[in-house]
């Protein structure tokens, strides 16, 4: 027979469970308790302490009451772990942060690589000494935070006499090209000073001739006095460079020199439209190119002339901008001819090389 309370086998006729001490056949309720079943298949019985029954949880030799707290403190262990984020969202989210770290870092090696100076440099040196001023090009500079005029060269100089100096470009290259730069580079008398030799030249961004800089060439000047033409190689390969050399038919062609008509930009600046010329110096000084009076369809028009210096074996682009409100006034737009003279003198001189007219007729 079995006791009907906790299922213990017991002989025939026993009127007391030896293990629970329930009554055996009597009319006591038996009070039905939802216990774990072990392996064997026979329910565990519980366990009488101080006149109380417990029953036993789900790991042998554990009271009840100490595998139910174990329960609740695990029940608010899982609570709580599933307010945070699973394990595997994690994981996923720290792949995902740092692939897009490595991506944003192989771009901004990628980007540096291939930036505009990318392996090119100068030596340290000193370019110039004239008397007591000794100039020093210390390094070439991309600034990529620049919007504008990002390339510039630092400067130092020394200025080791007794009465301040001021040191401005006279004129610059690069790769050969002529440019337009901004230096002005005041030394205190018995003192230093640095400055940036800039590059703002607006058609830099849009030559392809200028996306690698294999030297830079620039003259220096010091009130009247001006230094020999510096030529800084940068260390990178020269290479063949071309720009736009305008019409077929040269303006002027002789002494060494070639002139000709290359476009016009009819929205220039607010100012008015520019008339763009192209120039190469094959000689082996610095010459200046100057436009003279400007006339349109016989109609003397105000504008801004220019005077461009052109170092040694360079050439480049020189412009003047004619006055919109008078064109417009004289119904004098689109252009249809322009008429001007140029004049190539010698700058250590002052002397006429040659001078020539300028009709520059459009279709």
């Amino acid at each position: 027979m079995f006791c009907q309370n906790c299922g213990t086998q017991l002989p025939d006729g026993s009127k007391f469970c030896g293990s629970c001490g329930a009554r055996i056949g009597g009319n006591q309720p038996v009070q039905q308790v939802n216990q774990p079943v072990p392996q064997g298949g026979r329910p565990v019985p519980p366990m009488r302490q101080g006149g109380q029954t417990m029953q036993y949880g789900g790991q042998p030799g554990q009271p009840y009451m100490q595998s139910a707290q174990m329960n609740y403190q695990q029940g608010g262990q899982m609570k709580n772990k599933s307010k945070g984020l699973p394990t595997v969202l994690v994981i996923c989210l720290a792949i995902i942060l740092i692939f897009a770290a490595a991506v944003a870092a192989v771009v901004m090696i990628f980007a540096q690589k291939n930036g505009p100076l990318h392996g090119a440099k100068i030596k340290k040196q000193v370019v110039w000494e004239t008397g007591d001023l000794a100039v020093t090009a210390k390094k070439l500079m991309y600034d990529e935070n620049a919007d504008e005029n990002p390339y510039y060269i630092m400067l130092e100089a020394d200025n080791k006499g007794s009465v301040d100096r001021v040191v401005t470009c006279y004129s610059a290259a690069i790769n050969d090209i002529r440019v337009d730069t901004d230096l002005k580079l005041s030394v205190p008398a018995g003192g230093k000073a640095q400055g940036e030799l800039r590059i703002t030249d607006w058609k830099i961004g849009l030559l392809t001739a200028f996306e690698k800089f294999y030297s830079i060439s620039f003259v220096l000047s010091d009130g009247d006095e001006l230094s020999e033409m510096i030529r800084l190689d940068t260390g990178l390969k020269e290479q063949t460079v071309y720009i736009e050399e305008g019409e077929d038919s040269p303006i002027y062609e002789g002494d060494g020199v070639l002139i000709n008509y290359a476009t016009n930009y009819p929205a220039f600046s607010e100012y008015g439209p520019a008339v763009e010329f192209y120039l190469e110096n094959n000689t082996d000084k610095i010459i200046c190119l100057k436009s003279g009076d400007v006339s349109v369809r016989g109609v003397a028009i105000d504008g801004k002339a220019f005077d461009e210096k052109f170092l040694p074996h360079t050439r480049g682009y020189a412009y003047f901008v004619l006055d919109r409100d008078k064109l417009e006034r004289e119904d004098l737009l689109p252009l249809r001819e322009i008429i001007t003279e140029f004049e190539c003198y010698d700058p250590a001189t002052g002397s006429t090389i040659f001078s020539t007219p300028v009709d520059v007729k459009y279709p």
